[in-house]
């Protein structure tokens, strides 16, 4: 069993046990663990399940809770109310960050280092409930990811009718203004072309993009912004969405050009 698929297991376990009652035991979780090895022969590490166990209580989701009425001890777990919160939200992202991760991987095989990085210390920063710094590194792998989607489509307009949108890009300096051009060279794309890429691409990038960048902008100038959790999480699901079609996209530009496509 990997370390992903323990997580999966001690997720669901406690989902299921925590709605029976409040709390959980130690012994109760390697029980479980020793059930699935005999019944249905899957192996498992219990020093990675250990580690797992203390990934959940370093990151505030589960917290020592009392036994028979007395002090808190180690051998009884109880979630937390933003472990609640998680659990009710089914939240992947706090859940199971490098499982969120592996996702990201698995979809998009050739990510580019600095959006993965910065994407890593986004979901590292909303794990300890840092959300101003999660906020500002999610906005920079956005930026990133169109950043790269503009050059690509520059590359797949060149000697198109709509190359005089190539220097309009490349003399625009904030990505603001550069992101207003590309969409309008967008929706001048053929219809034959348009029809090829993926469904409401340009909806899902648009209300995404501006999304993560609002909050990132209030954030860092700053405007107070940043500081809704909630908005931060959903914006962090979103985004592996967001980047599948971006990466969809950033293909599509890479296999012709727009001139051969014209003519």
């Amino acid at each position: 069993m990997t370390r992903e698929e323990m997580r999966g297991v001690l997720i669901s376990l406690l989902k299921r046990l925590t709605k029976e009652k409040k709390s959980i035991t130690l012994d109760e979780i390697y029980h479980h663990f020793k059930e699935l090895k005999k019944n249905k022969s899957i192996q498992f590490d219990k020093n990675l399940l250990d580690e797992e166990i203390h990934l959940l209580l370093i990151n505030n989701i589960l917290m020592r809770s009392e036994a028979w009425g007395m002090q808190p001890n180690w051998n009884h777990y109880a979630l937390t109310e933003y472990g609640k919160e998680c659990i009710e939200q089914d939240c992947i992202i706090a859940l199971d960050p490098e499982g969120y991760l592996q996702q990201i991987k698995r979809s998009i095989q050739d990510i580019d280092p600095v959006i993965f990085e910065y994407l890593s210390e986004s979901i590292a920063s909303f794990n300890k409930r840092l959300n101003l710094a999660s906020t500002i590194t999610l906005g920079v792998a956005s930026e990133q990811a169109i950043l790269l989607l503009i050059d690509s489509f520059c590359l797949f307009i060149e000697g198109s009718c709509l190359k005089t949108y190539i220097d309009k890009l490349n003399n625009e300096k904030f990505i603001r203004s550069k992101y207003s051009i590309f969409i309008e060279a967008l929706k001048k794309l053929p219809t034959e072309v348009k029809r090829a890429l993926p469904n409401n691409y340009e909806i899902i990038i648009d209300s995404i993009f501006n999304c993560i960048k609002m909050n990132r902008d209030d954030t860092g100038h700053p405007k107070g912004g940043g500081k809704d959790r909630s908005l931060q999480g959903a914006n962090l699901q979103a985004f592996r969405s967001y980047l599948v079609i971006i990466y969809q996209l950033i293909k599509y530009f890479g296999t012709a050009k727009l001139r051969e496509i014209d003519t």
